[in-house]
């Protein structure tokens, strides 16, 4: 599985093999059994300087929230709480699916601590809270029983596009599009996250070695 982000809430993603088919353990989908055995991989790409982030570590259960509920205690260092759920018909279709991270601030007080995690224990599963179709600010309240007041709130939506595509051609190296542009002069690539189907005919493959700074 490969997921990305941006700070403006553009996400995206893609499974590898999205036909797996286990039968259900203790009477939910198997994500563990699913998953398997791995690593979770976490990059992340400076802005504006700085240096590329990059942490591996290895997979505890296969459970996507379990996993990344453990890296981030154990390598960021952040207590964390991480819920995901996805409420499936008979039919196999997808009716609702979403989740939540909590994660304590510095300074944090054990007694806030024991009581988040008793009331996380106490909830309903992830499942039935986006079963119930709840806003963010709907479920924080259900979870958070201290009090929590919204300081902020972001869209967080799928997007996909040309650009990202044409990095990814930009990726395959100035020998290889020199190649192409020797041979095919143009280049046909479906976008792995959204299907989509994009041709890059002669000018722009030549744009993009020009703002690669190679000779075109």
């Amino acid at each position: 599985m490969l997921a990305d982000a941006t700070p403006a809430g553009d996400v995206r993603g893609f499974v590898y093999a999205p036909e797996t088919h286990l039968p259900p353990r203790n009477g939910k989908l198997d994500v563990g059994g699913a998953v398997g055995r791995g690593s979770l991989c976490v990059t992340r790409v400076p802005l504006e300087g700085g240096s590329l982030y990059r942490s591996v570590v290895p997979l505890v259960s296969g459970e996507i929230g379990e996993d990344l509920a453990s890296y981030l205690a154990g390598s960021e260092q952040v207590p964390s709480v991480v819920g995901l759920g996805v409420f499936v018909e008979p039919s196999g279709r997808v009716a609702a699916a979403g989740g939540y991270l909590l994660q304590t601030l510095p300074g944090a007080a054990e007694e806030a601590l024991r009581l988040l995690d008793e009331t996380v224990r106490m909830a309903p599963p992830p499942s039935a809270l986006v079963r119930e179709s709840l806003g963010a600010a709907t479920m924080l309240e259900r979870l958070v029983v201290i009090g929590a007041v919204v300081a902020a709130e972001q869209e967080v939506r799928f997007r996909c596009n040309a650009e990202r595509v044409a990095a990814a051609v930009l990726a395959m190296g100035v020998a290889e599009l020199h190649d192409i542009l020797a041979s095919e002069r143009r280049i046909d690539a479906q976008c792995e996250f959204c299907n989509e189907r994009y041709a890059l005919e002669e000018g722009e493959i030549r744009a993009l070695l020009a703002r690669a700074g190679a000779e075109v």
